[in-house]
C-alpha cells in the first residue's frame, strides 16, 4: 500500500510540473481580434489548450483518443492529444507552425498575438499578388502629394525573407506591429478605382497599365569568354560579372550544335567574335540585342553537351562531348535547385543548416547528371539568397527539359519523422511521372523510410511556388529530417551524397527514356 501511495504522489507532482495553469489565455489572433479559455496548461516550452480555442478561432478540429485531426488556414494535418484530467489539450505553437503562422507572447506569457506572415510579393501582368499564411483584412485607398495606391494588410506581420528589387515605386513595410503596407507611387494610380477586398490568404490586384510591373534591375557588365579548363572532351568557359541583377542568365540549346547563354539587364564588355578558340569550338560571338541583354552563342563543330554554373562574380559554362550516348539525357536541358541559401537557411538542428546539405547534396546530383550526358543548369552554386520566383524562372528561360528543387525536411517535434518524400506540383501528370521515377530509385538506396510521393497541395492549397512557376516536367526533394537524429548524420555522409546522386541521375533518365 506504502508503494502504491507513493507512485501516485509522484505521478501527481509530474503531472503538476507540466500542468501549470494560470490566467485565462488570451489569444489575439490576426484581424479576427482576441479569444480567451481558461482551460490551457504550460510543459517546457509547448502550450496546450482546450480544442474549444481553437474552434472558437475558426478552425475545425476532430477528436480521437490519441490525435486530433485539424483543418485551418487551407491546411490538414494531425496533432497529438494530450490528456489531463479527463480532458484533452492540443499543443498550440505546434499547431500555429503548422500553418506559418507568426507569433509572440506578452504579459507573462498568457497573452499571444499571432499574425499572418505575408512571404510573397510578386509582380504579375495585371499588378501584383500578395501571399499570407493566415487570414488576413486589407483596406486600400488612394494618397495625394505624391499620388499613392495603398494597401494596408492588419492581422499581418512581413516575413524577413521577403525579398529581391520590387518595380520601381513599390514599397513594402511593417507600418504597424500587427499592420504590413503596401505601396504604389505613380501618377498613374490617381484615377485608378479603389477596390473593395475581402479577407484572405491571397490577394491578386490589378494596377494601370502604366505602372511598371517588371523588377527593377541593374545593369550589369559581362566580360569576353576565356578558357579557364580543357581536356579531349571539352572545356569550360568563364565569363566575369561586374555588377548585379535580380535576373541570372540563362542558357539553351538553338539546336545540338549551337548554344546560346543570355544575360538580361547587361552589357558586354567585349563584345565580337573569338573564332576556334578551342578544339570542337567553331566560334564564339558576343553582342548586345538592343533588349538590354548580351546575347553569348557557341558555335560547336560537334554537338556538346553544357552545365552553367553562376557566382555573383562570374557565369561558367562548361562543354563537354558525351560519353552514353544511349542515355536518355543527352541534349536535355535539366535544372537542378539548392533549396534556401543566403540569408534563408532553411532548417536548422544541431548547427545544421539545410541550406548546406541542399548546396552539397545538389551538387552531387549536377555532376552525377552531367556524367550521364545531360546538360545540367545551378540555380545556385554558392551559398546565395535566390527568391521562389527566380529559381523557376530560371529553368523557364533555359527552356530546361526538367526542374528539380533538392531540400531537407523538418517538423515540429525533434525525432518525431524519418524519411524522404518526392513532391510533384498539384495533379500535374508529367510531374508526378518524374516525382514517380525518382522516388522509386531513392527509396532503393536511401537508407530512410520511403513516404512516398505527395502532390505539394497536401501542404499548401496553391502548391510549392517553385513548381507552381515552373513551365516543365518539376519536383521538389525532401531528403529526410534535419532534425531527425538518423538522418541528419546520413545526410552528412558523402557516400549519402554520392547514392542520392546517382539515384536521382538514373530517376531522371528513366522518366526521359521509358526504360
Amino acid at each position: 500500500m506504502r508503494v502504491r501511495t507513493l507512485g501516485l504522489l509522484l505521478w501527481m507532482a509530474a503531472a503538476t510540473a507540466w500542468a501549470q495553469s494560470g490566467p485565462s489565455l488570451s489569444v489575439e489572433y490576426a484581424h479576427l481580434g482576441v479569444f480567451k479559455d481558461a482551460l490551457w496548461y504550460r510543459s517546457g516550452d509547448v502550450t496546450y489548450v482546450s480544442p474549444v480555442l481553437l474552434r472558437k478561432i475558426g478552425w475545425s478540429v476532430e477528436l480521437s483518443s490519441e490525435t486530433a485531426k485539424v483543418s485551418a488556414e487551407g491546411r490538414d494535418f494531425s496533432l497529438e492529444v494530450k490528456a489531463f484530467q479527463g480532458k484533452p489539450y492540443l499543443p498550440l505553437e505546434i499547431a500555429l507552425k503548422l500553418v506559418g503562422a507568426a507569433y509572440s507572447w506578452s504579459e507573462g506569457e498568457s497573452k499571444m498575438t499571432v499574425l499572418g506572415s505575408v512571404r510573397n510579393i510578386e509582380s504579375t501582368p495585371e499588378g501584383v499578388r500578395i501571399d499570407s499564411t493566415l487570414g488576413i483584412q486589407p483596406r486600400a485607398y488612394l494618397l495625394t502629394g505624391p499620388d499613392r495606391f495603398v494597401v494596408d494588410f492588419t492581422g499581418a506581420k512581413l516575413d524577413d525573407r521577403v525579398a529581391g528589387s520590387l518595380p520601381s515605386g513599390w514599397r513594402v513595410m511593417q507600418w504597424q506591429p500587427n499592420v504590413v503596407r503596401f505601396v504604389v507611387e505613380n501618377p498613374a494610380v490617381a484615377t485608378m478605382a479603389v477596390p473593395d477586398l475581402a479577407a484572405g490568404r491571397r490577394f491578386e490586384l490589378a494596377l494601370p497599365a502604366a505602372v511598371p510591373v517588371q523588377n527593377v534591375q541593374t545593369v550589369v557588365t559581362v566580360g569576353k569568354p576565356e578558357i579557364v579548363a580543357s581536356d579531349e572532351r571539352g572545356a569550360s568557359f568563364r565569363m566575369a560579372v561586374t555588377g548585379r541583377s535580380d535576373k541570372k542568365p540563362s542558357a539553351v540549346f538553338l539546336d545540338p550544335r549551337t548554344v546560346q547563354l543570355t544575360f538580361p539587364g547587361a552589357r558586354a564588355d567585349s563584345p565580337g567574335i573569338v573564332k576556334r578558340p578551342i578544339d570542337g569550338v567553331a566560334s564564339i560571338e558576343s553582342t548586345e540585342d538592343g533588349a538590354g541583354r548580351v546575347v553569348v552563342v557557341w558555335n560547336l563543330e560537334r554537338p556538346m553537351a553544357f552545365d552553367l554554373t553562376t557566382t555573383g562574380s562570374a557565369a561558367t559554362l562548361r562543354l563537354r562531348s558525351p560519353n552514353v550516348f544511349a542515355s536518355g539525357l543527352v541534349g536535355r536541358v535539366i535544372v537542378i535547385d539548392p533549396g534556401h541559401g543566403g540569408k534563408d537557411g532553411g532548417a536548422t538542428t544541431a548547427g545544421v543548416r539545410e541550406k548546406d546539405l541542399a548546396l552539397k547534396t545538389a551538387t552531387q546530383i549536377a555532376e552525377e547528371l552531367s556524367s550521364r550526358g545531360a546538360s545540367v543548369i545551378m540555380t545556385r552554386s554558392t551559398d546565395e539568397f535566390i527568391s521562389l520566383t527566380e529559381r523557376p524562372s530560371i529553368a523557364n528561360r533555359s527552356k530546361a527539359d526538367a526542374f528539380i528543387s533538392v531540400h531537407f525536411n523538418s517538423n515540429s517535434i525533434n525525432n518525431s519523422r524519418s524519411g524522404t518524400i518526392t513532391f510533384y506540383h498539384a495533379q500535374n501528370s508529367m510531374d508526378m511521372l518524374l516525382a514517380a521515377c525518382i522516388n522509386q530509385e531513392v527509396a532503393k538506396v536511401s537508407g530512410l523510410p520511403d513516404l512516398g510521393i505527395w502532390s505539394d497541395q497536401r501542404i499548401y492549397k496553391s502548391g510549392f511556388a517553385v513548381l507552381r512557376g515552373a513551365e516543365m516536367p518539376s519536383v521538389l526533394l525532401e531528403l529526410g529530417f534535419v532534425n531527425h537524429a538518423t538522418d541528419r548524420t546520413r545526410a552528412q555522409q558523402e557516400q549519402f551524397r554520392q547514392v542520392i546522386g546517382q539515384a536521382v541521375a538514373r530517376g531522371v533518365e528513366v522518366f526521359f527514356s521509358g526504360k
